[in-house]
């Protein structure tokens, strides 16, 4: 049997929004899903993600969201 992930990300959801979830969850990494409807996985954010986009936030333009996949 598939073991079912504790957690699943979409592609348009914020990066703040889901490090909540993640924390509520007890996990750090995610598989990542293009919408609910179809619910195809495109891939798959680790803590190294996470570490790599509030870095290129604190370099970078502190007015757009945390997206995932921009």
């Amino acid at each position: 049997s598939i073991e079912q992930p504790k957690l699943i990300a979409t592609a348009g959801e914020l990066l703040i929004e889901l490090v909540q979830r993640m924390q509520q969850n007890g996990t750090d990494r995610s598989p990542v899903i293009d919408n609910e409807e179809s619910r195809r996985v495109i891939g798959f954010i680790s803590p190294s993600d996470i570490l790599r986009v509030r870095l290129r936030r604190t370099t970078g333009d502190d007015e757009s969201p945390f997206e995932l996949f921009e």
